[in-house]
């Protein structure tokens, strides 16, 4: 068992069994060991990432300016989601094709999703980063 500091411990993995497995999503079940205690974890994970344990994909946080209007507007889209029985509204978003940038993938996936293009924040100068990813 190893030790991150004084006051953690990492978990022994003992078995990771595929419970399940389709075309986008596997389902797995984690038993694992903490000091004498065993424990078991379900959890799901996507069968397309490129690399194990990276982020592969983007939300894009999206102005649109308005002549005339001094407060941009938010760019949301609607998704009909299954488990809520409903709409949601979501930032654009996607996951990169092999060798993409995350900057590509994000424009790619603004003009997919909402027909608008865009322009990268740090193309404008700006000291943020382009896009938000989240894995």
């Amino acid at each position: 068992m190893e030790k991150l500091s004084a006051d953690l411990i990492l978990p022994e993995i003992l078995e990771v069994e595929v419970v399940h497995k389709e075309k986008w999503l596997q389902i797995n079940k984690t038993s694992y060991r903490i000091g004498e205690n065993v424990h078991k974890w379900e959890w799901v994970t996507r069968t397309t990432k490129v690399k194990k344990g990276e982020v592969d994909g983007v939300e894009v946080f999206a102005f649109v300016y308005y002549k005339g209007v001094k407060v941009p507007k938010i760019v949301l889209i609607g998704n009909y989601r299954i488990p809520v029985k409903s709409y949601c509204l979501e930032f654009p978003a996607g996951l990169l094709d092999k060798d993409e940038k995350y900057e590509t993938c994000g424009q790619r996936e603004l003009k997919e999703e909402t027909g608008y293009t865009g322009v990268p924040f740090k193309e404008l100068n700006q000291n943020c980063y382009p896009v938000i990813i989240s894995a």
